[in-house]
């Protein structure tokens, strides 16, 4: 987080700690950005898309795959990793919930949690990578769609979890 901070300029930390809630775009302050690839990653195949905090990371395949439907709701910041040139999506969007769906777990009168997390399907349409400011930026959320195609092109990397509420 610290080198990611220093890429955007952001001293103090404040931009990177409140951008998830805030979705400010980052593409501005965005510059060339050239680094190694971790260790545990040499010589092996990367990822199609891992997850990164708030933020996907993309090899080129799976930016050729999901750019032209993710663009609208967000941002692709693109990082030369050696020689691999990967995007790193920065997901400007937010769903709302359906309220009427959405089960609060409450522990000595206080609220720690949800028991249950539904969205609006009107709001869904187009939208195939989301976050909910209900449940907490720092998480974010696929649809049937995304992970269809991810499946059909025979990607790698993330994990899809049915149970939006599980903290593992």
């Amino acid at each position: 987080m610290f080198a990611f901070a220093d890429i955007i300029g952001d001293e103090d930390l404040t931009l990177v700690r409140s951008q998830p809630r805030t979705n400010e775009s980052l593409k501005s302050r965005w510059k060339s950005v050239k680094c190694n690839i971790a260790e545990e990653w040499k010589n092996k195949p990367l990822p199609a898309i891992s997850y990164w905090g708030s933020y996907l990371i993309f090899t080129q395949k799976a930016y050729d795959v999901f750019a032209n439907t993710l663009e609208p709701f967000g941002e692709f910041l693109p990082l030369l990793a050696e020689d691999n040139q990967l995007y790193i999506y920065n997901c400007l969007t937010f769903v709302s919930e359906d309220e009427t769906q959405c089960i609060r777990s409450y522990e000595d009168g206080y609220p720690i949690g949800f028991k249950s997390l539904a969205f609006e399907n009107s709001d869904l349409k187009d939208k195939q990578v989301f976050k909910s400011k209900l449940f907490g930026t720092h998480s974010l959320f696929a649809t049937e769609s995304f992970k269809s195609l991810f499946t059909q092109q025979s990607m790698t990397g993330i994990t899809f979890d049915t149970d939006l509420v599980s903290p593992f």
